[in-house]
Order: C-alpha cells, then sequence, then structure tokens
C-alpha cells in the first residue's frame, strides 16, 4: 500500500455510495454495477474496509427514500473519514 491509497480508497468507495443515491439513473446505475464487481472488494481492501459490511451498508441504503439515502451516506463518509 502507498502513503495515502488507503484515504483516497475510501474516497472513492463513499463517492460510490453517495452516487448510488443520486436521483439520476444513469450515475445511479453505473455507482451499483461498480459496487457488485470485484474492483469494489479490492478498493475496499485497499481503504482497509470489510467489503461485506459496505455492500450491505449500501444495499440498505438503497431502500431508503433517495434524501435520505444521502443523508446516511453521509453519515457514513463522517464516520470513516473524520
Amino acid at each position: 500500500m502507498f502513503f495515502g491509497t488507503s484515504q483516497i480508497a475510501r474516497k472513492v468507495i463513499f463517492q460510490a455510495i453517495e452516487d448510488a443515491a443520486s436521483e439520476e439513473a444513469d450515475i445511479r446505475d453505473d455507482a451499483i454495477r461498480w459496487m457488485r464487481s470485484s474492483d469494489f472488494d479490492e478498493a475496499c481492501m485497499e481503504a482497509e474496509l470489510d467489503s461485506s459490511m459496505m455492500k450491505k451498508f449500501y444495499s440498505q441504503i438503497l431502500k431508503l427514500p433517495v434524501g435520505i439515502r444521502r443523508r446516511k451516506a453521509k453519515e457514513l463518509m463522517k464516520k470513516y473519514l473524520g
């Protein structure tokens, strides 16, 4: 792992979670597709995050109304990024 890559990987993951909460279908669908890929698992490993926990989190978020999804995604970022 290179210096700072963990933090960068976290930002990418949380951006994807925010994008999955987007009202724009193209953005939302691309983010969800990426989060279901092995690239997402690799990003979680680099970010030192449990990919199954992150997948469970975003699966729960996707069941919520859009406005609440965004708030929950932001709460997650604050928890992990400070």
